[in-house]
């Protein structure tokens, strides 16, 4: 893959992640407080497609896992408890917070210094209380094949009826996504992008710069902009808002909700987009503890605040 490649992948991911307003804690309030499955739906969705085309490039160019594993202990455990809250408290997940940029609402750059002080603290952390890497293959590439046949399956049976619903090439530059097809499009975008040999976030980018990694850092720079600039531009070209409003999201929340995301990511072994896009696609173990862990968390704290907000 040419580093073309990777910022086409960057771009579009951007573009998808503000057009269909990806956010996991938007998964887990419209799922708690409104009773609405469409966005976990399309978040089972999108990994079904990471899934899928993982399984494939595995079988046509074969290469490293694009996530490492990690042993599902203590520190996974404790890392998804603070990514849970972070995104309480930030007000979205990475990827939200990404939408949220791309719809102009500036309060959430402040998220962006708190995940590089986050992922400074990891330094802090004890190696004994620090992540396990483990040697394993991660568990898809030994199912490669059925999960192939089933993706392609799934392909076919699930293509005609999102064509039927195409709404032209006008509407999707110019309107909001259905959920689906932004799934789909990230999909698409982070497997490419790490094929490409990644990292591409701007998460895999401060954490290679809070490492000390010059040099990957400076290799993610410019696909980190080019996510930032798909999202900037899908704000730009919508004819009406496809985020939330900004509500009561200050730059001291999105600051500290971001340490919080940026520390956890580490201990987690992945921040959101790494753990739901390529962990949980390859069966990981520590991925799905992580993720449910920040799940239970974010419901948790929705609830609270929902509580509170009764209350008050």
């Amino acid at each position: 893959m040419t580093p073309l490649a990777l910022l086409a992948a960057a771009l579009l991911a951007g573009f998808a992640v503000q057009r269909g307003n990806v956010c996991t804690l938007a998964v887990v309030r419209d799922l708690l407080l409104r009773r609405d499955p469409a966005r976990l739906l399309a978040l089972l969705h999108a990994q079904a497609w990471c899934a899928g085309l993982l399984a494939a490039s595995h079988l046509l160019f074969g290469g490293a896992a694009p996530a490492a594993a990690f042993a599902a202990d203590a520190a996974v455990l404790g890392g998804g408890v603070l990514l849970g809250l972070g995104a309480v408290v930030n007000g979205a997940c990475v990827l939200g917070t990404l939408a949220r940029l791309g719809q102009r609402q500036w309060a959430w750059l402040a998220t962006l210094p708190g995940l590089l002080v986050g992922a400074l603290c990891f330094r802090l952390v004890p190696a004994a209380l620090a992540p396990a890497r483990t040697g394993g293959e991660p568990p898809l590439l030994a199912l490669a094949w059925p999960v192939a046949a089933a993706f392609a399956a799934y392909v076919l049976l699930f293509s005609p009826r999102a064509l039927r619903r195409s709404a032209g090439f006008g509407a999707a530059v110019r309107g909001p996504w259905p959920p689906l097809a932004a799934a789909t499009a990230l999909a698409v975008a982070a497997v490419l992008g790490a094929a490409a040999g990644g990292p591409w976030s701007c998460t895999g980018a401060l954490a290679a710069l809070a490492d000390g990694r010059t040099s990957a850092a400076a290799a993610a720079a410019l696909p980190s902009l080019a996510l930032l600039g798909g999202a900037l531009l899908s704000g730009a070209l919508a004819a009406r808002p496809t985020a939330p409003a900004a509500g009561r999201a200050t730059p001291r929340d999105c600051f500290v909700g971001g340490a919080l995301m940026g520390l956890g990511g580490r201990l987690a072994g992945g921040s959101f987009d790494g753990l739901l896009l390529l962990g949980q696609p390859l069966l990981l173990p520590s991925a799905w503890l992580a993720m449910a862990t920040a799940m239970a968390t974010m419901a948790a704290g929705l609830l609270l605040a929902a509580a509170r907000g009764r209350r008050g």
